[in-house]
């Protein structure tokens, strides 16, 4: 069995727009989040899931650049 997490995000927080790319300790929040979930011993893969608008756009660069599968709609 192939177990994968799906981590939902976007930069339209209506409280903290860009909240998810936030500087954390010099580092995105994200980050944070994917590098304990890489940790996982049980975990196969591992897929950002944003919406298709292009305020979005940053955060599926973000996850290229880390390796990570994307999945967009609405």
């Amino acid at each position: 069995m192939i177990v994968t997490a799906v981590i939902q995000a976007r930069m339209t927080s209506t409280r903290l727009p860009g909240k998810v790319l936030m500087p954390v300790l010099g580092e995105p929040l994200l980050l944070h989040q994917v590098r304990r979930l890489r940790r996982a011993k049980t975990l196969d893969r591992l897929v950002l899931a944003i919406t298709d608008q292009p305020a979005d756009d940053p955060l599926e660069s973000f996850a290229r650049r880390q390796g990570l599968a994307v999945f967009r709609g609405s």
